[in-house]
């Protein structure tokens, strides 16, 4: 006879009020729903100690020898997941509910299901869904995801507040947490213009006539967090024409732009919060990178993170993953990613799979071809999802030494890797990957004299980071003095440097 698997028997105890000792009140429909303590404790503190410390205001007195416990703050459909979770350690996530049943796990402090939630809910960010998902992360208080929600939308503010109407049916508090941001790459006339419409949409829907003054009331106070001292001169004409902003506020903000920006004032272009309120060179001091290498020569890894400081990144940290493969929660909150190589990676499929993950979070990642994309004849190779499902701009190849090169024809002269880069040598022995090809949709910004790829951009989607190839062995003649690595008398340490703020920021 065969033995039933238990989790078959668990399923018919879910959400079943045969035998149960606890009924669920949830949500604003009052819906009953049924548990059992025991189950329940054995998955969550919290619920040990609801039930079984006879303190927590909950669980009112048993009524028929079943307690009772109202749960007015989550929908039972959020709720029916939770308790899934608890009994078969199976969730099935639905996107629309995710942020509640993420809101649902810390509230019942059920760490697993958290970062079950917090995993898929960063997957799921594109540019259409990451304001619901900011709206639905600020509803639960869940500030985790309140972070990485704003740090995306930050990141593609150009994409994001493209769309016509996109504030119109997003909720007030968003918008206010949205425009109190410092690092919107958009204008601030661009985000005056989604401010009015959602004003019109306002007035429509409450039937009134959308006069400036019925739009400005239906605003309430956002009007107030447009940032009128970053408009160019056509700004301060629609705003003036809006009829919304009191005139002598206007002429106040016109002789502070003529006091603060007079070389700027008579520009008719539009600037972004990013650039004219000078945030670029503190955002090179914050940005916070991390140099993953599989490498044990501390010299060498030393060499590689001074390149990157060239331009003035401080802030490095470094992992041995030739030792331990990080994990994606580990990795995440770095602005990019830093990938060299000469030692095996400890399991290069896991390494490869977790870079796909961090890209795949609008994440930038730089990989020096040598030796994570050889084509397997040293073993010391990347493999898994970052290799196999087209995220890299060029294909791993042979590896090519001893064959000084420098660099040939730029592809791309105004691409921000390149600002201020006018020579490139690598060396006597100039290791490079064989590669004049690259992928479908992928850029080359720079080619060795050769023809080789040298640097190579791939954006496999419009919501992920930029993958950046730099097809050199990133160590220097500083290390190796008789010339055998890149030579510091060009500008290597600018390509890196340049490389790693691009893919930081981009």
């Amino acid at each position: 006879m065969e033995i039933t698997p238990i989790n078959d028997k668990l399923k018919l105890l879910v959400n079943n009020p045969e035998i149960a000792d606890v009924k669920f009140i949830v949500g604003k429909n009052k819906i009953e729903m049924y548990g059992h303590k025991t189950i329940l404790a054995i998955s969550s503190i919290m619920w040990k100690n609801m039930f079984f410390t006879g303190n927590w205001y909950e669980v009112s007195q048993k009524h028929q020898d079943i307690s009772q416990v109202v749960i007015s703050d989550l929908e039972p459909k959020a709720f029916l997941a939770i308790l899934r979770f608890s009994y078969l350690r199976d969730i099935e996530l639905d996107p629309e509910i995710t942020p509640e049943i993420l809101y649902a796990a810390d509230k019942f402090d059920m760490q697993e299901l958290k970062q079950i939630c917090l995993k898929t809910i960063v997957k799921t960010f594109t540019t259409r869904t990451a304001l619901r998902l900011l709206e639905k992360a600020l509803k639960f208080k869940q500030q985790e995801l309140i972070g990485t929600a704003i740090h995306y939308i930050e990141r593609k503010s150009k994409t994001i507040f493209s769309r016509d109407k996109l504030f119109d049916k997003i909720s007030e508090q968003t918008i206010k947490f949205i425009l109190q941001s410092d690092n919107l790459f958009i204008s601030e006339q661009r985000l005056f213009q989604l401010l009015v419409s959602r004003g019109k949409y306002l007035c429509l829907k409450r039937k009134i006539k959308p006069t400036p003054k019925n739009i400005k009331k239906a605003l309430d106070n956002l009007p107030k967090l447009i940032r009128l001292d970053l408009l160019g001169l056509s700004g301060l004409k629609e705003i003036y024409n809006s009829q919304m902003y009191d005139l002598e506020m206007i002429f106040k903000r016109c002789l502070e732009i003529a006091d603060k920006y007079e070389n700027q004032i008579g520009s008719n272009s539009e600037k972004s919060r990013k650039v004219l309120v000078t945030r670029e060179k503190l955002r090179v001091d914050e940005i916070n990178v991390l140099v993953l290498v599989s490498e044990t020569r501390e010299q060498y890894k030393r060499d590689v993170i001074n390149s990157i400081k060239h331009q003035g990144i401080s802030q490095v940290t470094s992992m041995n993953v030739s030792r331990r493969i990080p994990t994606l929660e580990e990795i995440k909150d770095y602005d990019s990613i830093f990938v060299f190589s000469c030692d095996p990676f400890k399991d290069p499929v896991e390494m490869g799979n977790v870079l796909a993950d961090y890209v795949e979070m609008n994440r930038g990642l730089v990989i020096c071809s040598i030796f994570a994309l050889e084509n397997g004849e040293y073993g010391r190779n990347l493999k898994g999802r970052i290799v196999n499902e087209g995220f890299l701009p060029i294909m791993k190849g042979r590896v090519i030494s001893h064959q000084e090169s420098q660099i040939g024809k730029v592809e791309v002269s105004e691409h921000p890797i390149m600002k201020e880069v006018t020579s490139f040598n690598g060396g006597k022995f100039s290791y490079r990957i064989d590669a004049k090809n690259i992928q479908t949709g992928s850029t080359v910004i720079a080619r060795y004299e050769d023809g080789n790829v040298l640097i190579a951009e791939n954006r496999k989607e419009d919501d992920f980071g930029a993958v950046i190839v730099l097809n050199i062995w990133p160590i220097s003649d500083e290390i190796s003095t008789n010339g055998n690595y890149w030579l510091t008398s060009t500008d290597g340490a600018m390509i890196i440097a340049n490389t790693v703020q691009y893919a930081s920021t981009i």
